[in-house]
């Protein structure tokens, strides 16, 4: 008797189906698999997520997407995402398709991206010249997306740093703004540093450009070369033999 059980029990399924008593929609979902994970737009998801750690972002993403157009291109058994140009994240772009196998293709869909999160802003209007301390960093919640361009994104980024300019109260901080401790001036006179195998020389020069530890900046020699080098604090730049 039980081999004869499974035709039984699929008999009266169909039954059901026929008469009515089970909706024909209901039975073919229960045969539907589990989406796939490798889909279009879990890739575009992924890769978002992966792009907002990378670029420093912290906090809660919520991400649109159009993929309407790509009903239209062939199916994709190895697919890549990728932003067009400096790869900056936006409120409004585009993420790249593309297509490596079987076909070639390149798609574009288009992205709505809100980051909702936390920023410094200016807690009092700041002169130039000033270290910036606790007292003079407030956080403000909101869209990470909709800030200007170059905008600072932690205390981290702020603290310890010199205002090059005036910054009014509640201003979002621009790095470019923002000169970094041990940084090296325009027009600031340095010590430029030459270090060879068993010797050092040194002598003074003219910061021809501003940079921060590791930064590389031209330099002008008391003898009125110019030469290149590396930050190595606030008053010495290590030149590149």
């Amino acid at each position: 008797m039980p081999a004869i059980s499974r035709p039984f029990s699929l008999a009266k399924l169909l039954l059901a189906v026929l008469l009515g008593c089970l909706p024909l929609g209901a039975a073919a979902l229960a045969d539907t698999p589990p989406p796939q994970q490798n889909t279009p737009h879990a890739l575009i998801h992924a890769y978002l997520e992966q792009q907002i750690r990378q670029q420093g972002f912290e906090g809660e993403a919520e991400i649109k997407l159009d993929t309407t157009k790509l009903s239209q291109q062939a199916t994709c058994a190895q697919l890549e995402a990728f932003i067009a140009g400096q790869g900056e994240l936006r409120s409004r772009f585009s993420v790249g398709l593309r297509c490596l196998d079987p076909k070639p293709w390149v798609a574009y869909v288009p992205v709505q991206l809100k980051l909702m999160g936390q920023y410094p802003v200016a807690a009092r209007a700041l002169p130039p010249n000033t270290v910036l301390g606790e007292h003079d960093v407030a956080l403000r919640d909101g869209d990470l997306m909709r800030l200007p361009a170059g905008a600072a994104l932690s205390h981290e980024e702020v603290l310890g740093h010199t205002t090059v300019q005036r910054i009014a109260a509640r201003q979002v901080f621009k790095r470019n703004t923002l000169q970094a401790p041990h940084s090296v001036s325009r027009g600031q006179t340095v010590t430029l540093e030459v270090r060879g195998e068993g010797f050092t020389a040194s002598g003074e020069g003219t910061a021809m450009q501003s940079g921060g530890p590791g930064a590389i900046i031209q330099a002008r020699t008391a003898s009125g070369q110019i030469v290149q080098g590396r930050v190595l604090n606030a008053y010495t730049v290590l030149l590149t033999m």
